[in-house]
């Protein structure tokens, strides 16, 4: 019988909670449908459990490949996105599907919670690409990549938007602009466990933001991008800025978060080199 929900997991790192994100995974699919991992770690995953099927990538692949090849190999009707570093709370899935059911949205996103122990690398990963996500209130209309469940119909109709990556902002523009809405699951938690190198994020941050820059100056004269390329150097300190103001408004203590700021200057750092380069260069060659 065809699962109605395929959980898709992108595996780039082998810390010591990717088995424990494995277990809370599958047992958050039980009875619902399948998990599948693509696997681009230096150290493959092997484990025969119910429910879960792996696919092996080339070491070095960028989230959104993994995703995409986990997306051409389910059938399901529901499709989720996530990451070996995220450990689902209990009822995390179950929350997804009651969230899309209960609505004609295209898609859902929840939570994701800094977890206990953080390193520095991984609490500023934490600010710059989660923090949005802590707080219900707070919480962004458009689903993080990294917790968020779509209509697998939907993203079937819009496959040209992700036939080089799954990249979520443009496959989500791309959707908006045929009408889709999202929802907002509150009750669907994941927790970020991390275990980043600072080496791997950096060039994955690069690449991403690449990627990002090249798709917002298109249409733009090669003045424009020069213009804008100006900025480049300040764009960490006002990155960091914005994430203070975000703690505070959010009622979290900064001073737990302080000795984070050298990591977050880099992975910023390298966040804008990355789109300057994809600005006036183009996304790149990998």
């Amino acid at each position: 019988m065809k699962a109605r929900v395929a959980v898709i997991l992108a595996s780039t790192e082998t810390g010591p909670h990717r088995m424990e994100s494995l277990n809370a995974f599958v047992r958050e699919a039980h009875g619902l449908g399948e998990v599948v991992v693509v696997d681009a770690s230096t150290l493959r995953i092997e484990v025969s459990v119910a429910d879960l099927r792996t696919i092996a990538r080339p070491p070095g692949s960028l989230v959104p490949e993994l995703w995409r090849a986990g997306l051409r190999e389910v059938d399901a009707e529901l499709v989720v996105f996530s990451t070996t570093q995220m450990v689902p709370s209990v009822g995390w899935l179950q929350a997804l599907v009651t969230s899309i059911d209960r609505s004609d949205a295209t898609g859902a996103g929840g939570l994701i919670v800094a977890g206990e122990g953080l390193g520095c690398v991984d609490r500023a990963i934490y600010l710059q690409r989660y923090l949005s996500y802590s707080s219900a209130p707070a919480m962004p209309v458009r689903p993080s990549g990294e917790n968020a469940i779509y209509r697998r119909s939907v993203l079937i109709e819009q496959a040209s938007s992700w036939a080089e990556g799954f990249w979520e902002t443009e496959v989500q523009s791309r959707i908006e602009g045929q009408g889709g809405s999202w929802a907002k699951a509150p009750g669907a938690i994941v927790t970020y466990r991390g275990t980043t190198r600072l080496a791997s994020i950096t060039r994955q941050r690069v690449a991403h933001a690449r990627r990002f820059g090249a798709v917002r100056a298109e249409g733009c004269c090669w003045w424009s991008r020069w213009a804008r390329s100006i900025a480049t150097p300040v764009v960490p300190a006002v990155l960091l800025a914005r994430v203070f103001r975000g703690l505070i408004c959010r009622g979290i203590s900064i001073k737990p978060w302080t000795l984070a700021v050298p990591s977050f200057l880099a992975v910023a750092g390298a966040w804008a080199c990355g789109e300057t380069l994809g600005r006036l260069f183009g996304p790149g060659v990998k």
